[in-house]
């Protein structure tokens, strides 16, 4: 009689172990190709507030910070940064800006806020805005950095777009053993050299003081409150 080899758990696996690795070797750069490449070297920046910001903060109003720069054509442009103390979480917060496509339904003069593509943390969105009369059209590449709180914003070159520079980012910070946030919304604006400059600097002001006084109403109704 023939003897019977003892039971194993973890027979010889009859596999070629050089093919074996070979195909391990083919699937992971199958995965490397296929995978969309991580978001890397964004960083949210400090919440830059002086002891005097915080106070103004602390009282419920808006701090504002406005400079005026020279882009590489030579361009007059502003940047804006203002901070607002919003009374709920971060969470509740990102989610109102994480539906663009609602966008229209509470930032004050903007009647058109179209997704157009939608992908992983990143979404492409058509706006049209009327200042003082004029409508502005523009288009918005945002990316969504959830790990960090923080969310960028820029002009899509190529398109048609009535601002040559709209750059700007959103960036939350618990506050208040993360019972509150403070946000900071930074803006760089440019409009069409044909537009008065009067014109720009009330577009620039109106978009960060109204736009953070409307994401205010808007996060603490959790998401009802419309313009």
């Amino acid at each position: 009689m023939k003897k019977q080899e003892p039971y194993s758990e973890n027979p010889v696996d009859p596999v070629n172990p050089v093919l074996k690795f070979f195909w391990r070797i083919m699937i992971a750069l199958a995965l490397c190709i296929l995978a969309p490449p991580p978001l890397r070297g964004v960083e949210k920046p400090p919440l830059d507030l002086s002891p005097e910001d915080r106070a103004v903060l602390e009282k419920g109003e808006l701090v504002m910070k406005v400079e005026e720069f020279k882009d590489a054509k030579g361009n007059l442009c502003h940047r804006l940064r203002t901070y607002r103390i919003i009374a709920v979480p971060p969470e509740e917060v990102w989610k109102v800006l994480s539906e663009p496509e609602k966008d229209r339904e509470w930032i004050p003069g903007m009647d058109v806020s179209e997704v157009m593509n939608r992908g992983k943390d990143q979404v492409d969105v058509h706006y049209e805005v009327t200042v003082l009369f004029m409508v502005f059209q523009f288009n918005i590449h945002r990316v969504f950095h959830p790990d960090i709180l923080f969310i960028k914003n820029d002009l899509i070159e190529g398109m048609e777009n009535d601002l040559t520079m709209a750059d700007s980012y959103y960036a939350l910070y618990p506050a208040d053993d993360g019972k509150k946030t403070i946000m900071n919304y930074s803006l760089r604006l440019a409009v069409s050299s044909s537009i008065p400059k009067a014109v720009e600097d009330w577009f620039a002001k109106m978009s960060s003081k109204g736009w953070m006084e409307n994401l205010k109403k808007r996060a603490e109704s959790k998401g009802t409150w419309k313009k």
